[in-house]
Parts: structure tokens; C-alpha cells; sequence
């Protein structure tokens, strides 16, 4: 649910500034496409991270502070890379 809300906050959003901002009409053709694109591109960055930090919690098991390193720094790393490859 909360990714879905994303989604369409963002799509909405930058549908919006376009519109305020350079006078760009909307096109609801447009609208659902960056839509199912931010709302797929998350869910396969949110995917791929899970999938990244199991083999990097398998890695360091032993480890107690390098799971909790690996556990914070990880999901911060996956926003940044779903931010600046599809704009979620």
C-alpha cells in the first residue's frame, strides 16, 4: 500500500509542477505510464535490496555489529538508487 500511495503522490506531483511550471497540458496517457513505471521500478528496487541484504546478513552472520551495520545502511543505499534510476 504504501508504495502504491508513492507512486501516485510522485506521478501526481511532477504531472502538477509540469503543469504550474512550463504551462505542459496533462495527458492522462502520460500520467499512467510514469505511474506503472514508478510503482513497478520500486517494487524491483525494493526486491533486489531485500534479496542484496540476505546474502549480505549470510555473509556476516557471526558478526553482530556488521548485520546491524549491513541492516541500516542498506535500505538508505536502496532509496538512493531507486531515487536516481526511476525517480521513485
Amino acid at each position: 500500500e504504501s508504495l502504491l500511495n508513492d507512486a501516485a503522490a510522485i506521478t501526481l506531483f511532477s504531472f502538477f509542477l509540469g503543469m504550474i511550471v512550463v504551462a505542459m497540458p496533462f495527458d492522462p496517457a502520460m500520467a499512467a505510464k510514469t505511474f506503472v513505471v514508478t510503482l513497478a521500478g520500486g517494487a524491483l528496487i525494493g526486491i533486489l535490496g531485500a534479496r542484496l541484504a540476505a546474502v549480505l546478513i549470510s555473509f556476516v552472520a557471526d558478526f553482530r555489529l556488521a548485520k546491524v551495520s549491513v541492516s541500516l545502511a542498506l535500505p538508505y543505499l536502496v532509496y538512493i538508487a531507486a531515487e536516481q534510476v526511476f525517480g521513485v
